[in-house]
Parts: structure tokens; sequence; C-alpha cells
């Protein structure tokens, strides 16, 4: 089981976070983004590039705001935002990020959008993240996911492509929009700790 620094749960969890395995069998640890972890927060951030920066928020910003929209309310009835952890060299990082934030109070639909570390990318991160917020969001009311993604962001696409999920595109001269149900059929994909996945753009 992966080991981890005792800081405390944060202020709202949910079934599905616990440890669960990458495609290439890769220990990690999916929870509920909290503040309390601002140093690994910060150090994934640091490490990240500019485009990588860019898929996920549309334009340049820098480390400190990047930052403070991750963790703005990140657990809420309206928002869920989760992180995935593993060890290596002996302490445990911050690999990737993943969230949903409803249309409105109560909306069905949520908009959905994932950060992956530069070196972790294409190893199955955003899809595991994309499945364990699709079943919190459907205990919490939500039936139907959506995002916008730069078009040169082909990974992304992918991710929402190779789900499982009916997705639906609308293409722009520079985004692609993603819709899709979360609700029509079950996880279309094995157990919780068995999900495959990628990196993505908001």
């Amino acid at each position: 089981m992966l080991e981890r620094p005792r800081l405390g749960r944060p202020p709202s969890s949910f079934e599905g976070e616990g440890p669960a395995v990458l495609r290439d069998g890769l220990a990690v640890e999916v929870r509920c983004l909290s503040a309390i972890e601002r140093p690994r927060i910060e150090e994934w951030l640091a490490g990240l590039s500019d485009a990588s920066l860019a898929d996920r928020f549309f334009s340049p910003v820098s480390r400190s705001t990047a930052f403070a929209e991750l963790v703005r309310g990140a657990s809420s009835s309206e928002r869920l935002a989760l992180v995935l952890g593993t060890v290596t060299g002996g302490r445990e990082v911050i690999i990737a990020q993943g969230e949903y934030l409803r249309d409105g109070v109560q909306a069905p639909g949520a908009e959905v959008a994932f950060l992956v570390a530069d070196a972790y990318q294409g190893r199955g991160c955003a899809t595991l993240l994309l499945h364990r917020l699709a079943r919190a969001a459907r205990t919490a009311g939500v039936k139907r996911f959506h995002a916008t993604v730069r078009g040169e962001n082909t990974r992304m696409l992918g991710v929402f492509r190779q789900s499982g999920f009916p997705v639906t595109e609308w293409s722009g001269p520079t985004a692609v929009e993603v819709s899709f149900s979360i609700v029509e059929k079950e996880d279309p994909l094995p157990p919780l700790s068995r999900f495959r996945a990628v990196a993505v753009g908001r």
C-alpha cells in the first residue's frame, strides 16, 4: 500500500479516495485536494511546463495564480477537486489534479478540467481522475460533464474519446467543446483501481 506522510484528512472526502494503479503499474493515491498540502502543490506547479499550464488555463498564468485557482473552493457542494500522489525518491509528490465544477447550484451539468505533470502525461492520470470524478458527481446529482479543450491538445481529446462515455464534440477555430452523459451506463472501465488515462486542458 502507498505510504505517505500523515497530514490529516482534507475537509471533504468521498468513497473514491484511496490507492490505485496506473496502466504502467505505478502506485498512486487519489484524495481530495487541500491547501494543507501547499508545499507539494507549489513544487508540482513549479515543475510544469508553460504549455501544460496553457492547456489547463487557456492563457499564460503565473504559478501563484495557478495555485490560487486550483485551491479556491477545492471541495464544496458544487465543486470537487482531486489530486494524485505517488512516492518517488522516498518521498511523496503530487503528479496530477482534476476537478468538476457545476454549472450552477444543483445544476445537472458540470465542467471538468485536469492538469498533469509533464513527466506523467500519457500514463493514465487524467482518465483515472475522470472516472473517480464521474462516480462522485453522479452521487451528487450531476448527469453530464463538459470541457473545452485546445485544438492542439490531442492527448486530452484522446482521453475523452477513449473514456467509454458517449462523447459529442463541437469544433471551433481554436478549441473543441466536448460533452457527455455520465449516467447512461455504469463506469465503462474495470474496477476503480485499474483505470487508464492522460493529460487535459480546460
